[in-house]
């Protein structure tokens, strides 16, 4: 081969040339490293989105939400609580003892869902919109011993619908023995309705109605015994009267009146025996009738005085 400078023939396998000294080949330029560019300048420099994550994301996230829509209408508390927030308190009721049974989770999610929610067909029984025996029949299902959450709470509300039951019931007994004029009966079944009850007031009314009627009953009933001379009958019919209604005006101003005539009745019957000295009769009468009026103090005085009158003439038939 040549040399390129000079033109000399030098051989194929020498690296430079034996009358010159250049080099017989040409360096291979040696490739510059890509200098990386600032910090600040990377950081500005937009990242490429990388789509693909996305879609998994997105993928992930309805599998996601199509299996809690799943749960939701599939595991029995929630459907427990849709029944109770749309389909009615009977089918939530038959939901829970149907499918709410067979494990911790299910009673644990539940009585977390649906506990506060137990008190609405409470509120619609006070409302007037559900019945005793369709709120019985919910809340007996809740009442469950292996949910004790749930069972407290329905139990609890249970308790307060018995209670305005029961009131309602009297209300209705008392209504009842009213219109059949048993005024006795009427008064002891509005008695039994509680203060606490949301219709206490109208009992409390009810009551004080039928005492009236009572009492005025009493009254006519004393009178015609009373213009029949039976007296005794009359006052022992009052003081009954009194142990129902205590304290009632009418019948303690009734029983005096009648109580002074009975008095006086009585003193003019032993008047004839006295007169005859025959004070085992006057002292038997005054005892009997201490019997039906043990306060009278006219009567007792004067058996007091008849006695004492009887020993004496005992002493003086021993004396003769």
């Amino acid at each position: 081969m040549k040399c390129a400078n000079c033109g000399a023939d030098v051989r194929d396998d020498v690296p430079f040339c034996s009358e010159c000294g250049r080099p017989l080949r040409e360096a291979k330029p040696l490739k510059k490293k890509k200098q990386k560019a600032p910090a600040a300048e990377r950081a500005a420099k937009p990242k490429k989105k990388v789509k693909w994550k996305l879609v998994a994301f997105l993928v992930l996230l309805a599998a996601v939400v199509g299996a809690a829509g799943y749960a939701y209408l599939r595991l029995p508390a929630f459907r427990v609580q849709r029944a109770l927030d749309h389909d009615g308190y009977q089918t939530a009721a038959k939901v829970y003892s149907a499918e709410v049974r067979d494990g911790f989770f299910e009673n644990w999610l539940t009585a977390l869902l649906c506990r506060d929610d137990l008190s609405k067909a409470s509120e619609a029984y006070f409302a007037g919109e559900l019945s005793y025996d369709e709120a019985k029949a919910f809340y007996t299902a809740f009442s469950d011993e292996e949910n004790k959450r749930l069972s407290k709470e329905a139990e609890k509300q249970l308790a307060a619908i018995e209670a305005d039951h029961a009131a309602r019931d009297a209300l209705s007994s008392g209504d009842a023995a009213l219109k059949d004029e048993d005024f006795e009966a009427a008064m002891q079944a509005y008695a039994k309705v509680p203060e606490d009850s949301s219709v206490y007031q109208k009992a409390q009314q009810k009551l004080k109605e039928a005492q009236t009627l009572y009492v005025e009953s009493v009254c006519d009933s004393v009178d015609k015994l009373v213009g029949k001379g039976s007296y005794a009958e009359a006052i022992r019919a009052i003081d009954a009267a009194l142990k129902t209604v205590p304290k009632d005006a009418a019948l303690l101003e009734k029983r005096a009146t009648i109580g002074s005539a009975f008095e006086a009745v009585t003193l003019d019957q032993i008047t004839d025996d006295v007169n005859k000295e025959d004070y085992a009769a006057a002292i038997k009468t005054l005892e009997e009738a201490l019997e039906v009026m043990p306060d009278s103090t006219k009567l007792s005085d004067r058996l007091e005085a008849l006695k004492d009158a009887q020993t004496e003439q005992s002493k003086s038939d021993r004396t003769i």
